[in-house]
């Protein structure tokens, strides 16, 4: 059993172990025990990013079709049954699991649709830029359960990133401020391309130096998604979201992310060409 285990934990494939003999209490039996013989499965139960949550054992009694005789055939035909037992509890393990996966997809996405309305909802309440994309960072940092969000333009002329609006769960990290390309010239190549970044654990990522390594250890952030905004073909925009603690992202919470970007980007740049309107007005 314990090898089961340990192979349906490595493999996440359903494991049987063979047929056992375990006597059971039987008060009416000649010596209070009734001979049973079992044929476990194992079948593993996976989380939402594909890690074994719960190992699930299931006993079959094959009593009738596997207790000893002392003909041959009968030892086929006993071990043609289990075969037959073994098929259909792989079957119906596979059929749990599929099902389970199904009902785990609708329920994420009933959830992103919830969240969706809910930040539709809070961005057409926001009056100025920096409130939709404060609005958003809460929003999408509450929702998936990360640490801290940032907005930043690129400046293409200075060669910076500008973060302008921050937002932290614990308030303890700020990154409003300017940071060279040069200190991230792999991340910056891709985002300058359209591509988003995800980062699931900062210290074995291959794709950062070890400068900024260091100082994103150092913040105790992990893993991230920076999601780039483009605008007339080039790069404009990026938020990023953090994690403190290295996180396997799924391809819907990055997708979220990249949605999130630009329907925030997509309200400041509406309250900004309304703001430059209203003062337009006052002026003349």
């Amino acid at each position: 059993l314990r090898t089961a285990l340990r192979d349906v934990l490595r493999t996440k494939e359903p494991a049987f172990v063979p047929v056992v003999r375990y006597d059971v209490p039987a008060p009416d039996a000649p010596h209070g025990f009734a001979e049973r013989w079992w044929s476990p499965l194992v079948a593993p139960l996976l989380g939402s990013a594909g890690e074994v949550e719960y190992l699930i054992v299931q006993v079959e009694d094959v009593t009738a079709t596997v207790k000893p005789t002392a003909k041959a055939g009968d030892v086929r035909d006993h071990e043609a049954v289990i075969a037959r037992l073994r098929q259909a509890n792989v079957a119906l393990a596979r059929e749990t699991e599929a099902r389970r996966r199904t009902e785990e997809q609708v329920r994420r996405a009933a959830k992103a649709d919830a969240f969706r309305v809910r930040l539709d909802d809070a961005l057409h309440k926001c009056r100025d830029p920096a409130t939709a994309l404060a609005t958003a960072m809460e929003a999408i940092v509450d929702h998936l359960g990360a640490d801290v969000a940032f907005f930043a333009e690129s400046e293409q002329a200075t060669d910076q990133y500008v973060v302008v609006e921050s937002f932290s769960r614990d308030g303890r990290v700020d990154f409003v401020g300017s940071y060279p390309f040069e200190r991230y010239p792999q991340v910056t190549a891709r985002l300058e391309r359209g591509e988003t970044v995800v980062i699931g654990d900062v210290s074995s990522d291959p794709e950062l130096d070890e400068d900024v390594r260091t100082a994103m250890l150092s913040y105790g952030l992990w893993s991230s998604v920076a999601a780039p905004l483009m605008k007339a073909d080039r790069w404009a925009a990026l938020l990023n979201v953090i994690c403190a603690a290295p996180r396997h992202w799924l391809p819907d919470e990055v997708a979220l992310v990249e949605e999130t970007a630009q329907r925030a980007w997509a309200a400041a740049e509406a309250l900004r060409a309304e703001r430059r309107l209203r003062q337009n007005a006052e002026t003349f």
